[in-house]
């Protein structure tokens, strides 16, 4: 009987062990006696073109403050477990891991911290047998994201998901809460581009004097029009104590890429020689020779490749630009007869 009454009693004693254990709580302070409220800012304009790789960052906002709002903490010893979250739902799941969509077709976006998207583990405050004041740190970070085709709009912030940190155990508290304040302008949109006849002119057969032979390059243009306005992507803005300034390094440059693909055979891919197309009949095609198209600069243009543009994009609406090539004619066969020497490409641009 003796041993039954003693095991009872470590019993309770443990019992009672347990429910200390969960005693360890925070609690706002007189002098802050709310959750310490983070602004993120959403601003500007951005493009993203539609050759964007999914999962690219195209804007990206950070809070940090030196603020001294604390909490206290007692009922140690023990720890009190902290996460960072969202307030309520944070919206539909994209294809991407913690990314969630926004009203504007093909943007995602994640709050995150250290590198690490929400919910994240923060940490546990470590609570002694004392009271402890808890300085807790206050910066946030929020991005967008390309998950899919873009539709050009206006994206508000009072539609974005709201984030807290707040504190596990008994008596739990958010620690701050945070919001996303301001719209962000959204460009998307692609270039017309012109059909062009390049006058290769009327040229005499004793031009060709042996292979390698070839006449003088034409030079010719390209014409893009109606282009959106280029502003750029991945605009990240920062918030502090003091204010907010544009972090103007993370802007990425739109880029137009340059693709050309010849609806005859390619004779030299090294030189971009390609092969001419049949004559009609009556009228057979020259032979022992092709046309050499080249860059402005008269390097070859790699046919079937993407290739920069170089084009200086600006902000404006309705934009037009051109890109300048080259073309001649080129000697490829020992005999050379006379005829109509066509060919023909096909330009595929990319926007990034």
């Amino acid at each position: 009987m003796k041993q039954i009454r003693f095991y009872r009693l470590l019993t309770a004693l443990a019992l009672c062990n347990a429910g200390s254990a969960l005693a360890q709580s925070c609690e706002h302070p007189p002098e802050w006696p709310t959750a310490f409220q983070i602004i993120l800012p959403l601003q500007g304009t951005i493009t993203v073109g539609a050759d964007v790789p999914d999962g690219t960052e195209i804007y990206t906002s950070r809070h940090s403050s030196a603020s001294g709002a604390f909490v206290r903490c007692s009922g140690g010893p023990g720890t009190v477990s902290r996460t960072d979250d969202y307030i309520g739902s944070p919206g539909r799941p994209s294809a991407f891991d913690r990314v969630y969509e926004t009203s504007i077709p093909g943007v995602g976006i994640a709050m995150w911290y250290a590198g690490t998207k929400f919910p994240y583990n923060a940490g546990n405050i470590n609570v002694g047998t004392g009271t402890l004041t808890y300085n807790f740190n206050k910066s946030l970070d929020f991005s967008l994201y390309k998950i899919g085709p873009i539709s050009a709009g206006v994206l508000q912030g009072s539609s974005l998901p709201r984030a807290r940190q707040y504190t596990g155990g008994s008596g739990s508290i958010n620690l701050w809460e945070a919001q996303v304040v301001g719209q962000l302008s959204i460009v998307t949109g692609t270039c017309r581009v012109g059909d062009v006849r390049v006058p290769m002119g009327d040229i005499p057969q004793s031009t060709f004097t042996g292979i390698g032979s070839h006449t003088a390059w034409q030079r010719y243009e390209v014409p893009l029009t109606g282009c959106p306005a280029f502003f750029g992507r991945r605009a990240a803005y920062a918030r502090s104590d003091s204010g907010t300034v544009e972090r103007a390094d993370l802007r990425v440059a739109n880029r137009i890429g340059v693709r050309l693909d010849p609806s005859t055979a390619i004779l030299d891919e090294a030189r971009s020689i390609i092969a001419l197309q049949p004559g009609a009949p009556g009228a057979p095609a020259a032979r022992g020779i092709g046309i050499q198209v080249a860059w402005d600069d008269e390097s070859p243009v790699a046919f079937r490749a993407f290739r920069d543009s170089g084009l200086p994009l600006t902000a404006t609406a309705n934009g037009s630009y051109r890109i300048p090539l080259r073309a001649r004619y080129y000697q490829v066969e020992d005999l050379v007869r006379g005829g109509p020497a066509n060919a023909a490409m096909v330009m595929t641009l990319r926007y990034e």
